[in-house]
Order: structure tokens, then C-alpha cells, then sequence
């Protein structure tokens, strides 16, 4: 079976702290056929956060020993654009990647988690975009346990948002969408649905939904 390689998707927003903790969980992944692309969106400041995560990056290496991370930075722009710059900033191209995994910042993601992907594939191919619900939430400090679904804004058979992954047709998709006002995972599942995409919902344990203080959608739900 052909081994799949997968395009890691982080935009980020000035949150260097986090944006460690995200490289560290994809240098810790148990598999490892994956590119990360992550592109820092600032203001007009200059901040350059190389001291942050310099000492990680000669360890992120693929199986042929290149290096599989690239950093950019960029000036803040809507949230759709700022992902698919951050896609075109690895130089996709449909031959190059089997699939695009969003890979946020803030959240955790556990050493099996893309191998959980790769294994969901394999058991159940041809689905163009695959998504989980989530079993455990991190609210501040508080460790919860349930059922947790997709907010509510996508179509009952898409996942939460911080788990899409999208084959290439999904991905043609989305590159062909303009920026809107709302959020870019919301626009981009309710395109692929009126398209007639097929989706593939799962449960997952290997990732931990974080609700910190700083959401942009969830920051109001944050507990004391």
C-alpha cells in the first residue's frame, strides 16, 4: 500500500509559546511522512520568534533526513487567505502531498494521532474529507471528558473543525474559494457538502481539544 504523505497546515498569530508546544507534538508524531508548513501572520510588528524554536528545527527531519518544516512569516490578512498561503507556502502541488491535515497551534495532538489518520484511510478509502469528534477537552486547566461534535456549524457528518483533513479533490476545493466574512473551516465544509463531497466521521482519543484564554471562536467559554 502506497505510503501516504501528509501536508500539515499552521497559521499562527503571535503566540511563539504555542507555537513550540505545536512543533514539538508533529516532531513527536510516531508517523512521519508528513511536510508542516507554518506561517507566522503579525501586524506591523518585526518580531523574528527564531530564538523560540531554533534549537528544535535541526530535529525535524523526514525519512530521507530533509528537513520536513518550513516557517515563514507574513502580514495578517482574513483567515481563509492565511491558510491557503500557508498551503502555497510548501509548494503544493496535487502530486506532492496525499492530504492536507489542519494542524493548529493551540491545540494538543498526541504522538498517534496522524498515524490514527493513516490507519482510518486505510480502512475506510475514498472519503474526501475526514474528521473526528473528540472525546477529551482541556478548558484552562480543567481535564474533561465527552462527546464533543462540531460546534454546530458544520453538517452533522463533519467532525470538529481542528480535525479536517482533505483529500486532493477537497483540496482543489478550497483553493478555488474566495475569502468571505465568517470562518474559513465553515466555509470551506459547507462548500465541499453543496459540492457533493463525501465526508467520513470518526471518534478519536489521540487529540485534545485546548480552550485557552486567547480563541479566536472559544475564548469565551474559557473556565475559571
Amino acid at each position: 500500500m502506497k505510503l501516504k504523505k501528509f501536508l500539515l497546515i499552521t497559521p499562527t498569530y503571535r503566540r511563539p509559546y504555542m507555537l513550540r508546544s505545536c512543533i514539538m507534538d508533529a516532531m513527536n508524531q510516531d508517523y512521519k511522512n508528513f511536510f508542516h508548513s507554518i506561517v507566522i501572520y503579525q501586524d506591523n510588528t518585526n518580531y523574528d520568534y527564531t530564538l523560540v524554536y531554533n534549537d528544535l528545527i535541526s530535529n525535524c527531519l523526514d525519512k530521507d533526513e530533509s528537513s520536513n518544516i518550513q516557517i515563514g512569516y507574513q502580514t495578517k490578512g482574513n483567515q481563509h487567505d492565511n491558510y491557503i498561503n500557508t498551503i502555497k507556502q510548501a509548494g503544493y502541488t496535487t502530486g506532492d502531498i496525499d492530504y492536507i491535515v489542519k494542524w493548529d497551534d493551540d491545540d494538543i495532538h498526541k504522538a498517534d494521532y496522524l498515524s490514527t489518520i493513516n490507519s482510518v484511510i486505510d480502512l475506510n478509502p475514498g472519503y474526501n474529507i475526514y474528521s473526528f469528534k473528540l472525546k477529551t477537552q482541556l478548558n484552562n486547566y480543567h481535564l474533561k471528558h465527552g462527546d464533543y461534535h462540531n460546534l454546530g456549524a458544520f453538517p452533522d457528518r463533519a467532525g470538529m473543525p481542528n480535525t479536517l483533513v482533505f483529500d486532493k479533490l477537497a483540496i482543489k476545493a478550497i483553493l478555488s474559494l474566495s475569502a468571505g466574512p465568517g470562518f474559513e473551516d465553515t466555509a470551506w465544509v459547507n462548500h465541499c457538502n453543496e459540492i457533493g463531497l463525501t465526508f467520513f466521521l470518526g471518534k478519536t482519543d489521540s487529540f485534545i481539544w485546548h480552550i485557552h484564554g486567547g480563541n479566536i471562536s472559544t475564548g469565551d467559554w474559557l473556565e475559571p
